[in-house]
């Protein structure tokens, strides 16, 4: 017996048994399928984000083989119209962050900048959440929609004769503004801090904001909305804390790394707003290291958030949808807004994915499908 195991291990440490052979998807593949050699190189990679989301597309285990097939075979058009083929831009890139903007482009045309977001497909029923009866929340980066901002600016000095009162009264709010589309500019930053530091400027800012947006959505759509359930952020809304902002974000696992300055608001949603359902997400939908994939065999019908923080007893829990009318939510104008300050550090990718993957083992190792899947990741998270 003790010749047989040195054989395996020497074959194996020669021959190299993860070069023939990994995971995508969960699924054991063989280097022919077409997307092992870019996904060899991405967990190769020294960037800590290119690792991530290699391991995530590795060992998602909600991923459809319809799903894998539809991402294989991708095709969309470029800003100049040019036609391109993902398998074929993926062959013919020459470093880890090449890959990963190639394969984030389909994350954001088939799931993001379309007004029939993917993740509702049939074949993605298996990730539909059906029990949930709770309200839901969304941590909202008001900076976020500078590109709409920039949009309502542009359609304010236009014939608004065909649009609503409300529409034109509220558009009026974006008229002078000049920051551009990029969320940190600084004059973008400086129109929204303006609008957001008093009570009654805020009100009427959110107010413009919620109806603009009412128009803005149908023309540019933009899903998913990333919502966590009211009771697992019930003990964070009332933080006082001079950057509770970032403290609200980190807990659902969006970095504030590039985002010192901007305002978040917590707007909060009954269940019935999203009856065209609600969905656990998946690497496909995130296309970020910062997505964690539910463990495979885990009796949770909605994903669970990384903590950048490192402090969460138990990961949020995380579901994405179609984005609804913001006019159908709650938000608190003192309590549930406030501005990034940058004062909070954040875990480094990597160390926030390692706490992550120690909290689903203390909760999910009796369960002996997920305490296998666990363990492949930790090996390649490692």
């Amino acid at each position: 017996m003790r010749l047989i195991e040195l054989i395996r291990n020497f074959l194996k440490n020669t021959l190299g048994r993860r070069t023939w052979a990994m995971r995508i998807f969960n699924r054991i593949r063989n280097r022919q399928h077409p997307l092992f050699a870019p996904l060899r190189i991405l967990a190769a990679s020294t960037d800590q984000h290119s690792r991530a989301f290699a391991c995530n597309l590795m060992h998602d285990p909600r991923i459809t083989y319809k799903q894998e097939q539809d991402l294989i075979g991708f095709e969309w058009k470029d800003d100049s119209q040019q036609k391109r083929n993902l398998l074929q831009c993926l062959n013919q890139c020459k470093n880890d962050a090449e890959i990963r903007d190639y394969l984030v482009q389909y994350c954001r045309h088939r799931n993001q900048l379309t007004a029939d977001p993917y993740f509702r497909d049939t074949s993605n029923d298996h990730n539909k959440a059906l029990e949930l009866r709770e309200r839901l929340l969304n941590v909202f980066m008001v900076n976020g929609l500078s590109t709409m901002f920039v949009w309502a600016r542009d359609v304010a000095h236009q014939d608004l004769s065909q649009r609503t009162l409300e529409f034109r009264d509220a558009i009026q709010m974006f008229s002078t503004y000049r920051g551009g589309a990029n969320p940190q500019s600084a004059r973008g930053k400086k129109f929204v801090d303006r609008r957001m530091q008093s009570s009654s400027s805020r009100m009427q800012f959110i107010a413009a904001m919620v109806a603009v947006y009412e128009v803005y959505r149908t023309e540019n759509p933009y899903h998913p909305i990333w919502l966590t359930t009211l009771h697992d952020f019930e003990s964070y809304r009332q933080l006082t804390a001079e950057d509770k902002a970032s403290r609200w974000t980190h807990l659902v696992g969006v970095s504030t790394e590039r985002k010192t300055g901007q305002w978040v608001v917590l707007f909060t949603f009954d269940v019935s707003c999203f009856s065209d359902g609600l969905y656990r997400p998946t690497i496909l939908e995130s296309g970020t290291g910062y997505h964690f994939p539910a463990p495979e065999g885990t009796p949770v019908e909605g994903g669970m958030a990384v903590d950048l923080q490192m402090e969460a007893d138990m990961p949020a829990a995380e579901y994405i949808a179609k984005w609804p009318s913001l006019k159908l939510a709650y938000f608190d104008l003192q309590s549930g807004c406030a501005k990034i300050e940058g004062t909070v550090l954040e875990s480094s990718l990597q160390a926030a994915r390692q706490h992550h993957l120690s909290k689903l083992n203390q909760n999910f190792r009796n369960i002996p499908t997920a305490a296998r899947w666990l363990r492949r990741v930790e090996k390649t998270q490692v």
